[in-house]
């Protein structure tokens, strides 16, 4: 009888125990994934809306997003944030549109860089709003190191003019993605425009 007892004792012991051990692990999980979600890298969606206002000019506006805690294709974002949201001074149509993502970029600050350039000749912009930027004026970006790329200085310019050439180029090779939104006009302004590398090293 007394052993009975003893077992029933233990019985009890153990059911009291468990849920302590069960939220123990359940807390120790929960600082585990808070560590992790800290640690997780940053991710940034970087979209230029652009269009060429004369042979190596480019009028342009640039929005940026924050997209780490978004797990959906970059593409289907773009398309969401330039054609459901409120793109600011500039009025485009989604079926004259070209979008390509022309680049990525890690940052000092830990985050890596999507860009993505939308073309179109027929796009709008509220009171001559936005930047100009002819192409001549930008100097084409340099890294002091072979084995890693990424230039020590980067300007806003640089990536722009890379969006521009990167779609001459797609002009150049008859892409007929692109070909089909641009008008004729725009393919001889591209078809004429110096083909530059992206870089250089020293």
């Amino acid at each position: 009888m007394i052993r009975i007892f003893q077992r029933f004792c233990m019985g009890i012991l153990l059911l009291i125990a468990l849920p302590c051990l069960s939220a123990q692990e359940c807390r120790s999980a929960d600082t585990a994934g808070a560590i992790t979600t800290a640690n997780v890298m940053k991710v940034r969606l970087e979209i230029f809306l652009a269009t060429l206002v004369g042979d190596t000019t480019v009028r342009y506006v640039v929005h940026r997003h924050d997209i780490t805690h978004k797990p959906r294709n970059p593409d289907d974002l773009v398309l969401d944030l330039t054609f459901n949201t409120n793109t600011g001074p500039v009025t485009l149509s989604r079926k004259h549109c070209y979008i390509h993502s022309t680049s990525w970029r890690y940052e000092r600050d830990g985050s890596i860089i999507l860009t993505y350039f939308v073309y179109s000749d027929r796009m709008a912009f509220q009171d001559n709003m936005g930047s100009v930027l002819k192409l001549e004026d930008v100097t084409i970006t340099v890294s002091e190191d072979a084995t890693r790329p990424r230039p020590a200085v980067l300007m806003e310019e640089q990536i722009v003019a890379h969006g521009i050439r990167h779609l001459s180029y797609l002009a150049k090779t008859a892409n007929r993605n692109l070909l089909d939104v641009i008008s004729p006009e725009s393919l001889r302004r591209f078809n004429a425009m110096e083909s530059l590398l992206a870089g250089k090293f020293n």
